[in-house]
């Protein structure tokens, strides 16, 4: 493959990412607006929040398949062609179970395409994968610094001005057009992409077995994979989902400064990940990941008891930068020590987070529903990574040795 053909596909990548990631931001922000429109209880806003991930739950493992089975290609294209359409169903949704319905098809479409893109990106770069993950999730996260404010800004405007089901419709007009754009994109950037049969890739195998397999121990290795995205899911998703409806209750602050809350968060995230793709390490990445969660579960418990906006935006942004490793470090372990089933295994971490992100939201919503304070229930957070913390240090002393 030429250096044009990667960069091209590279740029195609990264940038259908944000544009799902946008995508997601908007449903995280407008939270409260849905709330207000459709009159929801906490726990019914919890399921919106939390809607997608039922979505990414259910075709998680099935995506890791279908690309293993059928290429990264059809699962982009087909990821992306659900998303616009779920994007249409919330713009016409009458009601709250129509809303969630369409929330859930956007869901599945992330799943495929998270898959697909993932697997794309340890295929084009496998000696730098913790270097190239931290890139493209900090592109990401930082489009949400950028997204979530200027969204907050216009549900506030669109608010004054009683706009109603509009108010959140807008912001979904300009998701469908993006997420139209990437299709757009990934068949030009991937036309004619050799995807290879299943028979094909194991007589490749055969030849050139990857480093990264070790037998049976190997094998059963990769049921840490989900039980340490389980829990960076309940730690970030938790947080970004509520902060917005956290800092509008406990600092009566309005939609513009509770997407600036989602945005701080994000701009520290995406900040910590670009120094990441900067850093030049021979550190098992398990020490990288034990001490982000640590780090980042400290500062956010901060960012929830913390007594004003300032302060707590203030937790808010450090939190990002300090948990800044989980998921790059998750990605980039995936692809180096599961290289032969890497898109299955890819697939049952994204079901995993998405498990915490359906679940975690919603159980803070049940929570504050039955008098449990709002920043109480969000403990979950941080609670959740420092668990991940001893589990990953746990996983480092049962096989200390490091993989390249």
């Amino acid at each position: 493959m030429s250096p044009r053909t990667v960069r091209l596909q590279t740029a195609a990548i990264f940038l259908i990412n944000i544009a799902l990631e946008v995508t997601g931001v908007t449903a995280i922000v407008c939270g409260p607006t849905f709330q207000r429109v459709f009159e929801l209880s906490k726990t019914r806003l919890g399921l919106v929040l939390g809607a997608a991930n039922v979505g990414m739950v259910i075709m998680s493992p099935l995506a890791g398949f279908v690309t293993h089975r059928h290429g990264s290609r059809r699962s982009l294209v087909a990821g992306l062609m659900l998303s616009g359409g779920g994007i249409v169903l919330v713009g016409v949704a009458p009601s709250f179970p129509l809303l969630l319905l369409a929330l859930v098809v956007i869901g599945i479409g992330w799943a495929l395409v998270g898959n697909a893109n993932a697997t794309l990106l340890a295929d084009l770069f496998p000696g730098s994968l913790l270097r190239v993950m931290s890139l493209a999730s900090a592109l990401w996260f930082a489009s949400s610094a950028v997204s979530a404010p200027l969204i907050g800004l216009w549900l506030q405007a669109a608010r004054n001005r009683g706009l109603g089901p509009w108010s959140f419709r807008v912001p979904y007009m300009f998701d469908l057009l993006a997420v139209l754009a990437g299709l757009v994109l990934a068949l030009v950037a991937f036309r004619g992409r050799r995807q290879g049969t299943v028979q094909q890739k194991h007589a490749q195998e055969r030849r050139d077995p990857p480093a990264s397999d070790n037998g049976g121990a190997a094998s059963r290795e990769w049921l840490w994979i989900p039980v340490l995205a389980l829990g960076h899911g309940l730690m970030v998703v938790v947080l970004t989902s509520w902060l917005s409806p956290l800092v509008q209750t406990k600092f009566n602050a309005n939609d513009f400064q509770g997407g600036l809350a989602f945005g701080i968060t994000a701009l520290g995230l995406a900040t910590g990940r670009l120094l990441l793709a900067r850093w030049r390490t021979s550190l098992d990445e398990r020490h990288i990941l034990a001490g982000s969660f640590f780090l980042g579960g400290a500062l956010f418990a901060a960012t929830i008891i913390a007594p004003s906006y300032p302060l707590a935006m203030a937790a808010a942004g450090l939190g990002g930068l300090g948990a800044c490793a989980t998921f790059p470090c998750i990605l980039s372990i995936v692809g180096s020590r599961f290289a032969r089933v890497k898109a299955k295994v890819y697939g049952l971490m994204h079901a995993s987070a998405s498990l915490a992100g359906l679940g975690g939201p919603a159980l803070v919503g049940l929570m504050a529903d039955h008098g449990v304070p709002l920043w109480a229930a969000l403990g979950i957070s941080p609670v959740s990574a420092w668990a991940m913390g001893f589990l990953a240090l746990i996983w480092i002393r049962s096989r200390p040795e490091r993989t390249t």
